[in-house]
């Protein structure tokens, strides 16, 4: 009976020691795969900080490379950007029986990528027929591209392209009556390649694109980690339901410093208004009627020659979750802001003085 009770527990004991060992590597897998990066080369935390987007969405758009890495410095070429695009926005890929680049064989990894992104209309070649997948991409082409199929999901879902200021029955229809004034706005504006004006545009419209120190730097190449960021926020653009809200115009265009001043704010759609702010600071208001708000201003600096002034209706998403961005139309001593923001949002591009 000894001898048994002495197996017993010594049974016991092995037990014991086994399922620690396995309560312990258990642990550490568990810890391994909470820790762990997707990319070796880029953090999870350097994709949300660095590019606004999750390492989980980045890899529904490029899947990296067999060893770990995603190389997100590295200048996109154009084979890779096909293929993140059809990835990115969920196009069906296709493998005709001859290619329609005579400078992409079948055997290509990005074969079916660039064909079924042909297919589809949203990628096309050079004028020489060629396809060139080994260039690298610049920021005005890759917006070129991007713009051209997030206008035409616009057309296809609400049969018109919603600007600031009215509708249009085309891109180019909306880039002569606003477009242009966007670009404007950017220092290097000049260097937009015209047949890349209308897409460019378009994305800083629906702020995809945002521009740095307020520069577009068009024909700088663009980075892999760049191309992904930009193509989850058009995929993940929106271009509202209702009618748009607009601003005609802001009376008085001077105010005191101190602010406290009434001012009253026509224009449209004003219905459901539940937010006005001049810049970032809010103001008490009355909404009149659709086409009237009366606001009080807050207080400013002496010698502001203009405020931004933004309307928000009920629905709209929560601060953060969609970024509205101001516009700079020119510069100098008085710099202006024009209209350009997303459904639902009023911005006014009216002089406010304070003295």
């Amino acid at each position: 009976m000894s001898g048994l009770r002495r197996g017993v527990k010594g049974r016991r004991i092995a037990w014991g020691i086994i399922l620690s060992v396995l309560v312990v590597s258990i642990t550490l897998v568990c810890s391994g795969i909470a820790l762990a990066d997707k990319w070796t080369d880029i953090s999870d935390a350097q994709w949300q900080s660095q590019y606004g987007v999750t390492a989980a969405q980045a890899a529904t758009v490029a899947g990296g490379f067999q060893d770990g890495s995603f190389h997100p410095k590295e200048a996109v070429k154009r084979g890779q950007f096909a293929k993140m695009v059809v990835d990115g926005f969920g196009v069906s890929t296709y493998s005709p029986s001859t290619s329609t680049f005579p400078d992409v064989a079948k055997s290509s990894t990005f074969f079916k990528y660039i064909e079924g992104g042909v297919k589809a209309g949203i990628i096309s070649g050079y004028p020489d027929g060629t396809f060139k997948p080994n260039n690298t991409v610049t920021r005005q082409q890759a917006n070129n591209i991007l713009g051209a199929y997030l206008s035409d999901k616009e057309l296809d879902e609400n049969g018109v392209i919603t600007g600031s200021r009215g509708t249009y029955g085309s891109l180019s229809a909306w880039y002569g009556a606003e477009g242009a004034l966007i670009l404007a706005a950017f220092k290097d504006a000049a260097k937009v390649a015209a047949v890349h004006a209308p897409g460019t545009a378009y994305l800083v419209f629906h702020e995809v694109v945002k521009g740095s120190n307020g520069a577009l730097t068009p024909g700088s190449t663009l980075t892999r980690a760049q191309a992904v960021a930009l193509i989850i926020r058009v995929r993940e653009a929106d271009f509202g339901g209702g009618p748009m809200p607009t601003v005609t115009s802001v009376s008085p265009a001077a105010g005191l410093a101190t602010g406290g001043n009434g001012v009253i704010i026509t224009g449209t759609n004003f219905t459901g208004v539940s937010s006005v702010k001049f810049g970032t600071t809010s103001s008490v208001f009355t909404v009149n009627s659709t086409t009237q708000i009366t606001a009080t201003a807050p207080a400013g600096s002496a010698g502001t020659t203009r405020r931004h002034v933004q309307a928000q209706q009920h629905g709209d998403p929560p601060a953060g979750e969609q970024h509205l961005g101001r516009v700079p139309l020119r510069q100098g001593t008085r710099r202006e802001w024009r209209d350009h923001g997303q459904q639902g949002h009023l911005r006014v591009a009216q002089r406010l003085v304070w003295s």
